[in-house]
């Protein structure tokens, strides 16, 4: 059962976001209102594994005004393929790159918030990455890259360190790919 747009207004629009209110009709014939953001770009989230250890970052994130920790990753430009969007983002935002040993694979897909948006989340598997050194950081990105094992990333799940839904949803698809 879908629902039937009936009117729709932008209530705002900047180059990162366009936030849109429709007026709908339910199924049962009830309207109302949905207010959703409809120009969210796809992302792509790599998860890059060097023998037992994985990449995570710290940065600073500012409406819980606190470090995060994090993955590699960002928007997928305009016309860009995925699976360079994913390398592209890696390299500029830790240093690393995939070399000619590297196994680079599609692990899958989230959305980031279906209530609000059809933007996805895609993660991409970067095994035995390649130091390059060159980053290219966005103005805001301070970013801080760091190798740590795996089972110490396991335990700061559980000791409540990892609070990023997308470090968390990126890991789960991970990990179903190893089962």
């Amino acid at each position: 059962m879908s629902w039937k747009k009936l009117a729709s207004t932008i209530l705002l629009k900047h180059p990162r976001l366009t936030v849109v209110e429709d007026d709908i009709e339910l199924p049962d014939g009830h309207t109302s209102k949905y207010i959703y953001f409809a120009n969210a770009h796809d992302s792509a989230m790599v998860i890059a594994i060097k023998d037992d250890s994985i990449l995570i970052q710290t940065e600073y994130s500012y409406p819980p005004d606190q470090h995060m920790y994090q993955l590699p990753g960002g928007a997928i430009e305009e016309g860009e393929d995925l699976i360079p969007a994913a390398l592209r983002e890696l390299e500029e935002e830790s240093g690393y790159a995939a070399g000619v040993d590297s196994e680079v694979s599609y692990i899958g897909y989230f959305y980031v918030n279906n209530r609000r948006s059809a933007a996805k989340m895609h993660i991409v598997l970067v095994e035995d990455p390649t130091e390059t050194g060159e980053t290219n950081f966005d103005p805001e990105e301070y970013i801080e890259s760091e190798w740590i094992q795996l089972t110490t990333l396991r335990n700061m799940i559980k000791e409540g360190k990892i609070v990023n839904y997308s470090l968390l949803a990126g890991l789960a698809l991970y990990d179903n790919t190893r089962n």
